[in-house]
């Protein structure tokens, strides 16, 4: 009978399964629902009762599964979605089950995501951002560093002292300008002192 089926003439008629349905009679098989659609009840004989769209903020990639909800970090906003859009570089969501990109919101300074990302990832040491809505922390610049985490911008080499590798993580990373030249603080290089001028060894 239709909602019902069975592989060969011994075995006796099985309901079809929930997100199948069959509408024959003698069949050897039953239907799937479609990716982006899904069904609770079983012996289904129609598509249209087997089968119901995933609700906006679920969805569906198989033939014959189960709605999910989206994910944090994504959003579906349509009916019988196969899919969920991920929130943007930048942004994050830690709703699940969203059926808006209104949950979506930007990362604070000092921190980033990439695409589809739940929570904002902290610049890590040796990086910096001052710009909300970041997709990445640039490295501090040579004469420049941060220990920590989460920096929106970098401390820099005391004057008379200097750095030539950016990323640094540690004020140890500084080095004292040799005697007669001096530097002003946050330099990536020493200078002479000009004529008339003199600086001892560390000084500035």
């Amino acid at each position: 009978e239709p909602g019902s089926s069975s592989r060969n003439a011994s075995e006796s008629c099985e309901a079809c399964a929930p997100g199948q349905w069959v509408e024959v009679f003698a069949a050897t098989g039953c239907n799937t629902c479609e990716p982006g659609r899904s069904g609770d009840l079983s012996g289904r004989s129609t598509q249209e009762e087997a089968c119901e769209d995933c609700l906006p903020g679920r969805w569906n990639d198989v033939a014959g599964g189960r709605c999910l909800s989206c994910p944090a970090g994504s959003w579906s906003e349509e009916l019988g979605s196969s899919e969920c859009i991920p929130c943007g570089a930048g942004r994050f969501s830690l709703a699940v089950g969203a059926s808006s990109n209104e949950t979506c919101k930007p990362c604070a300074a000092g921190s980033f995501t990439e695409a589809g990302w739940a929570e904002c990832q902290a610049c890590p040491s040796g990086r910096s951002t001052d710009l909300e809505e970041s997709t990445s922390c640039a490295l501090c610049e040579a004469g420049r560093w941060f220990s920590g985490v989460g920096a929106t911008s970098c401390q820099l080499c005391e004057a008379g002292l200097f750095g030539t590798s950016p990323g640094a993580t540690s004020p140890e990373e500084c080095l004292s300008c040799s005697a007669g030249t001096s530097s002003a603080a946050g330099s990536s290089e020493c200078q002479d002192c000009s004529s008339g001028r003199w600086t001892a060894l560390n000084a500035s």
